[in-house]
């Protein structure tokens, strides 16, 4: 689970990426209201 995760940076970005690509581990990803928008610029994620 990632708390404030309206304000990911690039390596965090990738970094949990990485994390679910390679152990399958679930994310939670937990922001303030409108966080869809601002993570439909991360499409991989």
């Amino acid at each position: 689970m990632i708390g404030e995760a309206e304000r990911p940076s690039n390596t965090r970005t990738g970094y949990v990426r990485h994390l679910f690509d390679r152990s399958g581990i679930g994310v939670i990803l937990v922001g303030m209201p409108g966080i869809e928008k601002r993570m439909a610029r991360y499409p991989r994620l």
